[in-house]
């Protein structure tokens, strides 16, 4: 039994790709787990990583794609709702993001916060030291 499990090629999932070619760039997934499985403490955190990294985010998108909601619109801007929307884009999240970025200047952090890419992948996740 045990080299059944040694010998069987394992997959890379499907998302790793998926996320590679939406950012045009390598991304290396063993600092992203290591940062998930290592470093955050709480399990609600960990699982909203997990459903942002495999685009499970119960936006309007995704309800209605599953058939649970009526329409992908935004209810505050009625821009389609996607995921980078729904985190990043919309305008209803401008105050939001100010004290976001307010508390990051605080802590001698001034690089923008504001994109996909860290919410998704992690702030700096591709530095060797992680």
């Amino acid at each position: 039994m045990y080299e059944y499990f040694v010998k069987r090629k394992i997959d890379i999932p499907y998302i790793h790709e998926y996320w590679s070619r939406f950012f045009n760039r390598q991304i290396h997934w063993e600092h992203v787990y290591f940062f998930i499985h290592k470093t955050l403490l709480d399990n609600r955190v960990k699982q909203f990583r997990f459903k942002r990294i495999h685009r499970i985010i119960a936006n309007n998108e995704n309800l209605f794609k599953w058939k649970i909601f009526g329409n992908p619109l935004c209810h505050h801007c009625s821009e389609v709702d996607s995921m980078s929307h729904f985190l990043v884009e919309c305008k209803y999240l401008d105050p939001f993001w100010s004290n976001v970025v307010y508390a990051f200047k605080q802590c001698g952090i001034n690089k923008s916060v504001r994109n996909l890419f860290h919410l998704i992948i992690g702030y700096n996740i591709d530095l060797p030291s992680c």
